[in-house]
């Protein structure tokens, strides 16, 4: 994520195919990056059910094609821990 004159002259840092899929996903259920509510099981399932399981994991997998170490942040990552976490699981 590029940097921002004045707000973060050094930039985000964010790794911006991980946002824009977390973006993509908090959207398809209702969710935006400052929501305070947690997911449910229905939200998990609902992702499942639209195929954002297989997209992460490619994602992640193409992500650690390019290097056996890959680091990344972003604020909508713990929103979709649980969901996240059976994606790693793979």
């Amino acid at each position: 994520m590029p940097p921002v004159a004045g707000e973060n002259d050094k930039g985000f840092w964010e790794d911006l195919d991980i946002c824009g899929l977390n973006e993509e996903m908090l959207e398809a259920v209702g969710r935006s990056w400052w929501s305070l509510l947690p997911l449910t099981h229905e939200d998990l399932s609902l992702l499942r059910e639209k195929g954002y399981e297989r997209k992460a994991a490619d994602l992640l997998a193409a992500k650690m094609a390019e290097s056996t170490v890959h680091g990344f942040k972003d604020p909508r990552f713990n929103q979709l821990l649980e969901f996240r976490k059976k994606v790693f699981s793979q």
